[in-house]
């Protein structure tokens, strides 16, 4: 799997989150419903000072604890507002160095879990990584059976 090592700068995220786990046969279950909420409730809508350049959202991982392989996910937008609307939260995603995997007019469902696959799959770059802040940026359009989505993976 290809990927280039880039310098984010930091960047706040706000939006709606739920805890998961890898180990959990409901995982898929549990990130879909939480981005049909996402979308389906213009939540996108309901957070201030959103900027949809480059990305007009995001789905963030976070929280991670290996004794139960869960983690945090939350999907939301990039925002400069100091808060959160109410039942949501934000993050601050660290500036940092990621491995950043382009996916290219691939179906957003099917191209990011084969994307995550690899990247779990790969020995030599879980060895890298920070497991801190990872995340999908979703460069904006409607057509998400041929999206265009950026993988960042937090590195050491």
């Amino acid at each position: 799997m290809n990927y280039e090592i880039v310098e984010l700068p930091a960047r706040t995220v706000a939006g709606s989150a739920v805890r998961a786990s890898n180990n959990s046969p409901e995982e898929g279950a549990v990130i879909g419903q939480l981005w049909q909420r996402f979308m389906g409730e213009g939540m996108d809508r309901a957070i201030p000072e959103v900027r949809v350049e480059p990305y007009g959202c995001f789905g963030l991982y976070c929280d991670y604890d290996f004794s139960d392989m869960s983690y945090k996910l939350l999907i939301g937008c990039q925002t400069n507002a100091a808060d959160a609307p109410e039942g949501m939260e934000r993050l601050e995603i660290p500036a940092g160095r990621y491995a950043k995997f382009a996916v290219r007019g691939g179906d957003c469902v099917g191209s990011v879990q084969e994307v995550w696959a690899a990247i779990w799959a790969d020995e030599e770059l879980t060895a890298q990584r920070a497991f801190t802040f990872d995340f999908e940026g979703y460069l904006p359009g409607e057509d998400m059976s041929n999206a265009d989505i950026d993988i960042f993976v937090a590195l050491k």
